[in-house]
């Protein structure tokens, strides 16, 4: 038996899925919430295998992913699903990386939820095609933003992650104050950023590989 806690803050729909979920073989919706924050309050959460989470634009339907890492540590076993209809490439990498499995459309039919329901819970994992050739056409972004830095600037970037200052950067390389200068305006232009804090930030959200 796959147990599924549903987050839906649409109570009409909440209900509509979790008589769906009840009424298939093999799967039971035993939890069902109107929001992450009810979730995350719930002292003793029953164990599940799938967590079903549908996000909407504003109020009860919004979540962040560190939410989603509390959630994972609340249910180290269990899968998540996120539906939404928000498109954006780096927001769904973000959920990902905080341990979803699963991104569908909200108005997702519920022959094929089931179908993600059972797939994950067996370890598949359920993506909506157009977010996979996005974040394809992201990743080769991404390697050829590799590529375009050169190792000597790949070193510069690392240090202003380390938070160092252009002088100590200098000793460090063992080059001139002016050269850092120079490579910085080549990582600038290269990145399309103009300061370092933006290099910093790519470097930490890891656009740049280093």
């Amino acid at each position: 038996m796959i147990k599924v806690a549903v987050i839906n803050d649409v109570e009409s729909k909440q209900l509509e899925i979790k008589s769906f979920l009840n009424a298939q073989s093999g799967l039971s919706c035993t939890l069902s919430v109107a929001s992450v924050v009810n979730f995350l309050k719930i002292t003793t959460v029953p164990p599940v295998q799938v967590i079903l989470i549908y996000i909407t634009d504003d109020g009860a339907g919004k979540i962040l992913p560190a939410q989603v890492r509390q959630m994972k540590k609340m249910q180290p076993e269990a899968e998540v699903i996120l539906l939404a209809d928000n498109r954006d490439t780096k927001k769904v990498l973000a959920f990902l990386r905080a341990g979803i499995v699963g991104y569908l459309p909200l108005n997702t039919p519920l022959e094929q939820l089931k179908e993600a329901v059972e797939g994950v819970a067996q370890g598949g994992a359920y993506i909506m095609p157009y977010l996979v050739r996005q974040m394809l056409k992201y990743f080769r972004s991404q390697e050829d933003l590799e590529e375009v830095l050169t190792s000597r600037e790949k070193e510069i970037v690392q240090c202003l992650v380390d938070g160092m200052s252009y002088k100590l950067i200098a000793v460090k390389l063992d080059i001139k104050l002016d050269t850092v200068r120079y490579h910085l305006r080549n990582i600038y232009k290269k990145l399309h950023v103009n300061s370092k804090s933006q290099v910093v930030g790519k470097a930490v959200s890891g656009e740049i590989i280093l």
